[in-house]
């Protein structure tokens, strides 16, 4: 167990709990400082431990993310020289395929819609 460790989360827990209390007070640091007794040097410092801890954890889950996700938005694409036959597609239409789905649609169908349906394909 690392005490020092504990001690540090409970600090930052009660860090956040007096900015919260301060910013729905809707003081002012200055004035909220006065009436709570703390000098606004150790607020401010307070704050900046609490944004440094934040981009800290930010940066530690992005990292773990880009080990253990691909490249989001990019998949290789193998060009056949000669493809394979298909169903005529439509003079004003899209057709995209990828292994065994296949997504037909027309010059009427919603950009939105499209852009929402690739969207959600690609988190598969």
């Amino acid at each position: 167990m690392d005490t020092r460790k504990i001690a540090t989360e409970i600090r930052m827990r009660q860090w956040s709990e007096a900015m919260r209390v301060r910013k729905a007070s809707g003081m002012t640091v200055r004035s909220w400082c006065q009436e709570n007794g703390c000098k606004e040097k150790t607020y401010y410092y307070w704050q900046r431990k609490l944004r440094e801890a934040a981009c800290e954890h930010l940066e530690a889950a992005a990292q773990s993310e880009e080990k253990s996700l691909a490249v989001p938005g990019f998949a290789k694409v193998a060009i056949e020289e000669e493809p394979a036959p298909v169903s005529p597609p439509s003079p004003s239409g899209l057709r995209i395929e990828v292994g065994s789905v296949s997504i037909t649609a027309d010059a009427t169908y919603p950009p939105a819609k499209l852009a929402e349906l690739l969207r959600e394909l690609s988190q598969c």
